[in-house]
């Protein structure tokens, strides 16, 4: 909690964020989303996917700098390449895909497909999280900051996260990059 206090979430970084982040992306909703349909005619325009394309895109913005769906990796154990927010569709899928051994226990032996997709998106979000994680590390943190004006306006959660006093370990980088994307779904 400390971490994201000072050094994300304080008032500096919530008006860089706003000035940066957030006003970029409305405005590429607006523009390339919203205003698209009237030029091309009437269309039926589904607001609610808008606004989670949105969330997710400023959510993402802050963690990696980056949209959900920039963010693209080779998975070898599935057919090809997997993105961020093909992930975070998934997840929401499998959220709300009910496990019967939640209501009958010894029933549990039918959520086997469920259990094995749920370990198919564990195998490709690790896939992400590593490909995330070596292009940080390719930019060193302290690099980004000693070569700003503004020591911190360059690093997202991840620059905070590989930072060498905050000693994390990979797995609770992982696990908050996790936390820290996925709840916007």
């Amino acid at each position: 909690r400390k971490l994201y206090s000072l050094q994300l979430f304080s008032t500096q970084r919530i008006r860089e964020f706003q000035s940066d982040i957030i006003s970029h992306e409305i405005h590429y909703l607006i523009s390339d989303k919203l205003l698209q349909p009237v030029r091309d005619g009437p269309a039926v325009v589904n607001l609610t996917d808008c606004f989670n394309r949105l969330l997710e895109n400023i959510i993402c913005g802050i963690v990696l700098r980056q949209r959900p769906s920039q963010v693209m990796v080779d998975n070898s154990s599935s057919t090809g390449s997997v993105s961020l927010s093909q992930l975070m569709r998934e997840v929401t899928d499998l959220l709300v895909s009910p496990m019967i051994s939640d209501f009958v226990p010894w029933l549990g032996f039918m959520d086997y497909k469920l259990k094995a997709s749920m370990m198919k998106w564990r195998s490709s979000f690790t896939t992400i999280v590593d490909h995330i994680l070596a292009e940080h590390r390719r930019i060193d943190p302290q690099d980004v900051v000693a070569s700003s004006t503004d020591c911190k306006s360059t690093r997202d959660i991840v620059d905070v996260f590989l930072l060498p006093e905050n000693n994390l370990s990979r797995d609770m980088i992982q696990v908050r990059i996790a936390v820290s994307i996925l709840s916007t779904t």
